[in-house]
């Protein structure tokens, strides 16, 4: 499913139908899964950036380039796994579908799911920004983390860094 098809996500969980036409907007936070919503892939088509992103599916989704590699700018809101979802994979190993996350402001990325990871597959730039991870679940950094911002493990979950940090 394309990131700006409006079946891929909402800003409303109990009105998925209210959604604009377009993609998410850049100061939003879209939430992925609610009412049954739960495609297991979202194609970033290109750059996008939304002030964070939320997940209720009870399928792990996994955003991917969609063909292209793409950069994913996250602002202050960062990522919120609820304690019904399933977890996320963002980004991929295979050509052309690789998803660089891009920290535009401090943040907390929160996983309140202690079976579920939250997992980036490519590169994440902090630039100087601080990321926290926080919650009962995992979270698997599986790229190079980049930049001078800090990086604190605040929650009970798993971390797991699969390349070098502040290359």
């Amino acid at each position: 499913t394309s990131w700006s098809a409006a079946a891929s996500w909402t800003y409303d969980a109990a009105n998925p139908a209210s959604n604009p036409p377009a993609g998410p907007a850049a100061t939003s936070v879209p939430i992925f899964g609610a009412n049954g919503i739960s495609a297991d892939t979202v194609e970033l088509g290109g750059n996008q950036t939304v002030a964070g992103l939320s997940f209720i599916s009870p399928a792990v989704l996994t955003l991917t380039g969609g063909g292209v590699s793409s950069d994913l700018s996250l602002g202050l809101s960062g990522i919120t796994l609820d304690a019904d979802a399933a977890g996320v994979v963002i980004g991929s190993v295979a050509a052309n579908q690789d998803v660089d996350v891009v920290l535009t402001a401090d943040q907390s990325w929160t996983n309140a799911n202690a079976a579920a990871d939250v997992s980036t597959l490519n590169a994440l730039n902090a630039g100087t920004n601080a990321l926290t991870l926080a919650g009962a679940g995992a979270f698997t950094l599986g790229g190079p983390v980049t930049g001078t911002g800090t990086l604190t493990l605040a929650g009970a979950g798993a971390s797991a860094f699969g390349s070098s940090v502040n290359d």
